[in-house]
């Protein structure tokens, strides 16, 4: 373990992101309140960062539309966020998808196919054959996983329902 200068204090929420990038950069995709604090017409926006570590700074990537949820990387440098909530989020659960390819260093949240059904405090897990399994959820509604596949070429594919589990797993209970 090597000490961090101060200088990379950033302002996070809870339970951030976070994703070791090939260039060596931490990729910081979670919320963060600064911009909405300090610009009221930000809600519903949450900046992303990467933070260089060699030189101890943070910057800018780019705004995603979500908080909280799950997030996974789904292949070297990819990123995918799904689910969560808006500012209100407790309030106004959201079905969507957001992945970005952070290949470059740096990329754009694009926007993909929603979930079947809106998911808070759940899980994004990647299988061993490269899909990405959304399993539990805040309420007993979301005992249903889904699957997707990533690599499927058709630019119309979806998340696939799968059986309903026994018993709920939300919230802390991987």
């Amino acid at each position: 373990w090597a000490s961090v200068p101060t200088k990379t204090t950033l302002a996070v929420h809870w339970y951030p992101f976070m994703f070791q990038i090939s260039s060596g950069k931490v990729f910081m995709g979670g919320s963060t309140f600064l911009g909405q604090l300090a610009n009221p017409n930000r809600l519903n926006h949450y900046d992303t960062y990467n933070l260089d570590t060699a030189l101890a700074v943070w910057s800018f990537v780019d705004d995603s539309q979500a908080w909280g949820g799950s997030a996974v990387m789904y292949r070297p440098n990819r990123i995918m966020k799904a689910g969560a909530g808006a500012y209100d989020h407790f309030n106004n659960p959201i079905d969507g998808m957001q992945s970005i390819d952070l290949s470059s260093g740096t990329g754009t949240w694009e926007t993909g196919p929603s979930l079947n059904q809106w998911r808070r405090e759940f899980y994004l897990v990647v299988l061993p054959d490269g899909k990405v399994l959304a399993v539990g959820g805040r309420t007993d509604a979301q005992r249903t996983p889904e699957l997707f596949d990533p690599d499927d070429p058709d630019p119309n594919v979806e998340w696939s329902d799968m059986a309903p589990l026994e018993r709920i797993r939300n919230e802390h209970a991987a």
